[in-house]
């Protein structure tokens, strides 16, 4: 697993802030499918024959285009070596070493954010997050 320094961590930000936003923006919309398919379905239940709405199998193309793409976005974060911790808010993780202690520790940062402020230990999850220096 890579290993980066809050500066390396930093440089990087650019480009994973924009495949993050992208990430973000596919899992919304693929959720808005998701509940759109499912209101076509109930109403293929009252409709009295059981069939689909038009434009239902172009919805599944969609989705199924929207959900490839995600998977890409997903890999091309995973390929710089950050973690993926939850997608729909594009909450991140760049693996790290403290400086004073040796242990393994992660550089948090989530969408919206303009820099890469937080760290905190493997088990403590964004909760325990501290604000960085690394200390």
């Amino acid at each position: 697993m890579r290993q980066f320094t809050v500066e390396e961590a930093t440089a990087l930000l650019p480009r994973v802030r924009r495949l993050a936003e992208k990430m973000v923006e596919l899992r919304a919309r693929l959720r808005a499918l998701q509940h759109e398919a499912e209101a076509r379905r109930r109403a293929a239940g009252s409709n009295g024959g059981g069939r689909l709405p038009a434009g239902s199998e172009q919805q599944v193309g969609v989705g199924d285009t929207t959900l490839a793409e995600l998977r890409k976005t997903l890999g091309a974060i995973e390929e710089l070596g950050v973690l993926v911790k939850d997608v729909d808010v594009g909450l991140l993780d760049f693996p790290a070493r403290h400086p004073v202690t040796g242990e393994n520790v992660l550089l948090c940062w989530k969408v919206g954010e303009t820099e890469i402020g937080y760290w905190h230990g493997e088990a403590e999850g964004f909760a325990g997050r501290k604000s960085l220096p690394l200390s």
